[in-house]
């Protein structure tokens, strides 16, 4: 006869928490995907843009949107560093650097289409 494992929750249980669990996981990669579709739709038009046009901003990682009013792409560049650093942080990318490092970081992750 063969025995049942000894487990500390019912099996129903357990398969109720896996559900859950896996459930979350799909909400979670579905906000991720939509995410990345809505930055790589902003980055494409933002690859296409002339230097008078404004850059649109990406979406962070918790799908939220800087705070500093939008720029062209030659302000960016010629941004001082209280303007690049916020951007960077709130986009989770590293602040060291000199300052024509940090905007030519931030004018990558922003304007490549496949970033």
């Amino acid at each position: 006869a063969r025995q049942r494992p000894v487990t500390a929750m019912p099996l129903n249980a357990q398969l109720q928490q896996q559900l859950a669990q896996l459930q979350q996981d799909h909400a979670d990669l579905q906000a991720e995907v939509r995410l990345g579709m809505s930055n790589m739709h902003v980055r494409v038009l933002n690859a296409q843009l002339n230097m008078a046009q404004q850059i649109q901003w990406l979406r962070n990682d918790q799908g939220q949107l800087p705070q500093q009013p939008q720029m062209t792409s030659p302000e960016v560049h010629a941004a001082p560093l209280a303007v690049i650093n916020p951007l960077l942080l709130h986009y989770g990318l590293p602040t060291n650097g000199d300052a024509q490092l940090k905007r030519q970081r931030y004018a990558y992750c922003s304007l490549q289409p496949w970033s």
